[in-house]
């Protein structure tokens, strides 16, 4: 039984010391920007954890350095506390320190798990988004400095795609874009269906950068960037209309589409519904869900506001 114990510590040992790269490997560099203050904390207390178990570890053996000089021909007498032999010193000193070193182990893979966790999360919204969740949070505090509703997060080309069949896209097509971003839905619309698109964004840097990658996709005469806000905008010439907003604003938006856009014309939602007004196709794309709409002849009731 005591041997099965010791077995199980020195497992436990090897673990907590395994894990960490283990854990790098698997996650990536998303581990190590990951999500928020939480695992930043994590991060900045593993190495100070890590001192406690090494330090009983290197005591214990330390210890046994001792006894094996002390015992040498000339050495002087043995300690108090050890015992004549190694056996009887590795039998009462080390268990003695094992109940600390499990408790930090424990508490280091706890800790990893956490980890795992964001750094999972962290991956996740990166290869949806293309932007970490250290870059969507940052991007957050830059929305607010320009005065946006919503802060910038790029629909992931295979999202886009979904989005413009969903819609039913062809080049008899005008696709407006609300908050345009990297102008990368009408581009798409533009390259793939030869649609004409016109994007509606804020940010005066995004508009100039959707502009540029118009010019390099070869679609700048089918596509137009507008620098403004989405509710200012004059929408009425869309087909297709596309949204990536929140789901406050999509209700904010939903008169204005009523009002300006003419029946037939085709709403498509990535993620967001329009709360009361049925959608009349939902379709999910991994981890995202995209919503359909048709512009009524009328305005149903309860929705004219």
């Amino acid at each position: 039984m005591a041997n099965d114990g010791c077995t199980a510590n020195l497992l436990l040992v090897l673990l907590t010391l395994v894990f960490p790269p283990a854990l790098i490997a698997w996650t990536g560099a998303s581990a190590a920007k990951a999500v928020g203050k939480v695992e930043s904390l994590l991060l900045a207390a593993i190495p100070v954890a890590l001192i406690c178990p090494v330090a009983l570890i290197c005591t214990g053996v330390a210890g046994i350095i001792a006894h094996v000089r002390q015992k040498r021909p000339g050495g002087c007498s043995l300690d108090a506390a050890f015992v004549s032999s190694d056996r009887t010193l590795l039998a009462t000193r080390l268990p003695s320190a094992m109940p600390a070193i499990r408790y930090c182990c424990l508490s280091l893979l706890a800790a990893y798990a956490l980890l795992a966790a964001a750094g999972c999360a962290n991956k996740t919204a990166s290869d949806s988004t293309g932007f970490t969740a250290q870059e969507l949070e940052q991007e957050v505090f830059r929305a607010d400095s320009i005065n946006r509703d919503v802060p910038y997060v790029p629909t992931s080309m295979n999202v886009v795609d979904n989005m413009l069949e969903l819609a039913g896209v062809t080049n008899d097509d005008v696709v407006y874009d609300l908050g345009s971003g990297d102008g990368r839905i009408v581009i798409r619309a533009a390259e793939k269906y030869g649609a004409r698109g016109v994007g509606i964004e804020i940010d005066k840097e995004l508009v100039e950068e959707a502009r540029q990658n118009a010019d390099s996709a070869g679609v700048a005469d089918r596509v137009t960037f507008r620098q403004g806000d989405l509710f200012d905008a004059d929408i009425g010439e869309a087909t297709v209309v596309t949204l990536y907003l929140l789901p406050t604003i999509n209700l904010r938006l939903r008169p204005k589409l009523f009002e300006e856009l003419a029946p037939g014309t085709r709403v498509v939602s990535h993620d967001f519904d329009m709360d009361e007004w049925e959608h009349e196709e939902r379709i999910e794309v991994g981890s995202s869900a995209i919503y359909f709409w048709t512009i009524p002849e009328e305005v149903p009731t309860g929705l004219q506001q």
